[in-house]
């Protein structure tokens, strides 16, 4: 078994804002993280930056790591790199035009729709799927599912495409394009995607290297969402004439659910949402729906509409884009692409949630792992700080928790004198952190909770 690669991260846990409540941990679909010392811990190996965590934080102590708007300077030439599902953030009677010159404002001095490369995008994967008729392929679209698969579904890697992103591929196409027409090097350019998740974000961390420009940036959407709203405001702020919308209804629809199987032939299912994702994966990896050849998995409700860092509503957002998909024509693509640039490197497995890169002590600790099961209650209540009971003895098996985490197991121990009630009490405040059993009236839900 090989040892994890490095993988950058843009989720994380501010431990001053944290209150170790513990949403996130029973929240995180592949038990990434635990409550210790009254404070929310991930472990990042295990982290597929779905998200989930961040939306369910009541005190927003989880955020995700970005640039800012204003760490570059307005003499270079920046460009900003936008996602579809950003227009849908706006009314209707805010034109693009005004959205565009918003950002032109900004300091940015081009406007690229990360979604251009959809259409040659989309006659590869057609051509991909249908050489592998009765293979089962799942797309590759969405970042945080190749992650959640490597991680939890290893034997499953196989079967993702291996085609690159509509964000990859125009990312590219810019490029050459500005060489072919200006003489410029891409190391002269600085772009930033725009981005509605956490995943897409570490996804161009991960592979900015493949692309060269002397920046290529993430900027969070809810951030630049607020920058412009700012910039629209500005009595100042004129409409002027931008370049054409030339996006075609595929190429607007492609992040949203349905997007890519909607245009395939043969089996297709669209999936949307973490959970309902976790669950056709443990279907598809037990053998079932063997008729699917396609299966288009997107981590968010209702696809990247749902992203954690959209700002509106995420049905408001689709039912805009649907608009602008209206009486859009099919055009062709001008995209400088060949066929190989279409192609995605080796994805690998991953061996987080393996206890030991070394076979024979993974193989001792999972007995570890069932022995300890047999006295745990199987309640899965995370008064342990870990998400589950199997969590709870996993930790145990690799060393890092005690069985006595468990307030069950605390008052069995005391039952046959095997632990001391001040000694239980110590382990519940090493774990939720000191004094948090003392009573509080101004918490949440109690009778001085201003909220």
């Amino acid at each position: 078994m090989k040892e994890v690669e490095k993988f950058n991260h843009f989720i994380s846990v501010d431990q001053d804002l944290c209150i170790g409540c513990s949403h996130c941990v029973r929240v995180c679909p592949t038990e990434a993280l635990r409550v210790w010392g009254g404070k929310a811990i991930l472990e990042e190996a295990k982290c597929v930056d779905c998200g989930d965590c961040v939306r369910v934080c009541p005190v927003m102590a989880i955020g995700v790591e970005h640039h800012s708007i204003n760490a570059f300077s307005k003499d270079d030439h920046n460009m900003a790199l936008i996602p579809s599902v950003f227009w849908g953030q706006f009314p209707a009677d805010i034109s693009r035009n005004r959205i565009i010159n918003a950002i032109l404002a900004l300091g940015f001095k081009q406007v690229v729709e990360a979604e251009e490369s959809v259409e040659p995008l989309s006659s590869a994967l057609n051509t991909y799927v249908a050489k592998r008729k009765g293979q089962k392929i799942i797309s590759s679209f969405c970042p945080a599912i190749i992650r959640l698969i490597q991680t939890r579904f290893p034997e499953l890697v196989s079967s993702i495409a291996l085609l690159k992103s509509p964000v990859e591929l125009t990312a590219l196409h810019i490029s050459r394009k500005m060489k072919k027409e200006n003489g410029r090097t891409p190391a002269a350019l600085n772009i930033f995607y725009i981005s509605p998740c956490a995943a897409k974000a570490a996804a161009i961390e991960n592979i900015k290297e493949e692309i060269d420009f002397s920046t290529f940036g993430v900027i969070n959407m809810d951030v630049f969402f607020n920058a412009i709203q700012q910039q629209l405001n500005k009595k100042e702020t004129v409409e002027t004439n931008v370049e054409e919308d030339l996006l075609t209804a595929k190429s607007i629809g492609w992040s949203l659910k349905g997007g890519e199987s909607n245009h395939l032939s043969g089996q297709s299912l669209s999936i949307d949402g973490m959970k309902p994702c976790v669950e056709i994966l443990e279907n598809i990896e037990n053998d079932r729906f063997k008729e699917i050849d396609f299966l288009e998995l997107k981590a968010c409700d209702q696809g990247c509409a749902g992203g954690v860092l959209t700002p509106q509503n995420k049905f408001l957002c689709v039912e805009s884009l649907k608009k602008r998909m209206e009486n859009k024509k099919e055009s062709p693509s001008e995209l400088i692409l060949n066929n190989k640039d279409f192609e995605l490197s080796e994805i690998k497995e991953m061996s987080v949630l393996a206890l030991d890169i070394n076979p024979a002590k993974s193989l001792k600790m999972l007995n570890k792992t069932r022995r300890m099961m047999c006295y745990l209650p199987g309640f899965d209540c995370g008064a342990c700080g870990a998400p589950s009971c199997k969590a709870l003895a996993e930790d145990v098996a690799k060393g890092n928790a005690i069985l006595s985490h468990c307030v069950f197991m605390q008052r069995q121990m005391e039952k046959h004198h095997r632990l001391s009630p001040d000694h239980a009490f110590n382990i519940i405040e090493s774990i939720w952190g000191k004094d948090r059993l003392n009573k509080d009236c101004n918490k949440k839900g109690a009778i001085n909770d201003s909220k």
